[in-house]
């Protein structure tokens, strides 16, 4: 499967051309160290894809951005269960998403906050972009989770425990712009220990009232 993969990534990776800009586009950080926060309400709505997705391939490459060479990297992804979607996309198999940083040859590039989409345990994605050969993970590392089999059951948990400490909540940062969260608890902190029945139930209640 994975040796069937890599190509795939590699001929829409080429495909791309000019869209693949838009589609790295970070969002907004607050300062150097730190991303603006998201409650689960806005994880849901800037979102065109959630559900539990397997990583089966990946590939990176470098990539222009804006005169820069930049490594980027294309993750190959199963869907598993697909919990929330726009109608057109419900039979969708596969995503592939693209992801800042990954390794060369011998140079590896790194981007704080950014996804992991590691393989070896299914994932809990929250995926932006209609195109499925070029979506972007929400919010970086806070639209992943992993489910992890603790005294008999499953329970979500962030892929990056450590980003918690960089996500700013409701208020206002040291540059002055407002924080995340909207004043409610970030999806961060809100799914981690949750059962995937109780996540599933709280993300299709807050799709249904998008009207989507």
């Amino acid at each position: 499967m994975l040796d069937r993969g890599v190509p795939l990534l590699r001929r829409t990776f080429l495909a791309l051309g000019p869209a693949l800009g838009a589609a790295l586009l970070l969002p907004e950080r607050a300062h150097a160290s730190s991303l603006l926060g998201l409650n689960l309400e806005e994880l849901v709505e800037r979102s065109a894809w959630i559900g539990l997705a397997e990583t089966v391939a990946r590939q990176s490459e470098w990539a222009d951005d804006g005169g820069r060479r930049r490594i980027v990297t294309r993750t190959r992804l199963l869907h598993r269960e697909i919990w929330a979607s726009p109608s057109g996309s419900a039979s969708e198999a596969e995503s592939e998403v693209i992801t800042w940083g990954g390794r060369v040859g011998r140079v590896a590039q790194k981007v704080h906050g950014e996804a992991q989409l590691p393989s070896g345990a299914p994932l809990l994605l929250f995926l932006s972009g209609e195109d499925a050969a070029a979506r972007r993970v929400v919010g970086l590392g806070q639209g992943e989770f992993r489910l992890r089999e603790q005294a008999g059951r499953q329970k979500l948990e962030p892929v990056d425990p450590a980003l918690g400490g960089a996500l700013l909540h409701s208020g206002k940062s040291r540059n002055g712009k407002s924080g995340g969260g909207g004043g409610k608890p970030l999806a961060f902190e809100r799914l981690h220990g949750l059962g995937p029945r109780e996540a599933r139930g709280l993300i299709e209640q807050r799709w249904q009232e998008l009207g989507r």
